[in-house]
């Protein structure tokens, strides 16, 4: 028997599902709305860290609140804090750095219109004490811009990204570092500096961390293409800092690769040959 999904309702509190999302989902961007957000984002070339916060992400940002919910499964929020990609062992090291990030990152990418992620979402901002409204999401004193983290995937397949990041700087860092390098520069984008992270999901991220301070962050460049699962945010918003931009485009690189999304010839694939420390 094939095993459930881990956003099954099985596994969350039916409860969830008579909250009223008005508010989360009012303002965020969508479709067309959020294409022409992100391409005059890009182009102003402010500095700013734009950072998913989809389901793994959550599970992880908010997974000690989430165990004090009677009515959450532990199993569950652990099974789907795995999937975003940051080991149990350095989630202590990691957790208040990611958090960090969220609080100074310019916006959101959130899960809008698979339900049964944007009811984790809301769940897990309020007990983040995220002040959700319509006009946008506050926390720790800063404002966030809704951004449905599809639109990213349907800027990419829809040919709106390329066009974009002509004339930019380009840093390039993931899991598929070489073929994204090799589409990029094919399409004429000007890719400075290409750094591999460490693949699968599990594999270990700090060993990486020195080389990548080292060889990415040393390089001139002005916008950063990041497709690191949960460590997403910590470059991103490390960007943001120097002055740069930082874009979270998640599975995005194989969009960009193939025209396909989670193309199935590099789900597994592990790139760390270039990484002494991986």
């Amino acid at each position: 028997m094939k095993p459930l999904p881990i956003m099954s309702w099985e596994h969350w509190p039916q409860a969830w599902q008579s909250w009223d999302l008005t508010d989360y989902r009012h303002g965020c961007l969508t479709g067309a709305e959020a294409h022409a957000w992100l391409t005059k984002a890009l182009q102003q070339r402010n500095p700013l860290s734009l950072c998913g916060l989809s389901d793994g992400d959550m599970a992880v940002w908010a997974y000690h609140e989430l165990l004090t919910v009677p009515e959450i499964q532990a199993e569950w929020v652990q099974k789907l804090a795995d999937t975003n990609g940051i080991m149990r062992l350095t989630d202590q090291f990691l957790w208040p750095l990611l958090d960090l990030a969220y609080q100074q990152t310019s916006a959101w990418l959130i899960q809008n219109h698979w339900d049964i992620a944007a009811r984790l979402s809301y769940c897990c901002m309020t007990l983040k004490g995220v002040e959700i409204r319509p006009e946008g999401f506050w926390y720790h004193g800063q404002q966030k811009q809704k951004v449905d983290c599809e639109a990213v995937y349907s800027f990419a397949q829809q040919g709106h990204l390329l066009p974009a990041i002509k004339g930019r700087r380009v840093a390039v860092l993931g899991g598929l570092h070489e073929p994204l390098t090799e589409s990029l520069r094919a399409s004429g984008v000007n890719v400075v500096v290409s750094c591999p992270f460490p693949r699968p999901v599990h594999a270990p991220k700090l060993p990486a961390f020195a080389y990548i301070l080292e060889v990415l962050f040393q390089a001139d460049w002005d916008l950063l293409l990041c497709s690191t699962g949960g460590c997403s945010p910590l470059f991103c918003d490390f960007a943001a800092r120097q002055g740069r931009q930082g874009f979270d485009i998640g599975s995005a690189d194989s969009i960009l690769i193939t025209g396909k999304r989670f193309h199935a010839q590099f789900q597994n694939q592990t790139d760390v040959r270039k990484n002494p420390a991986g």
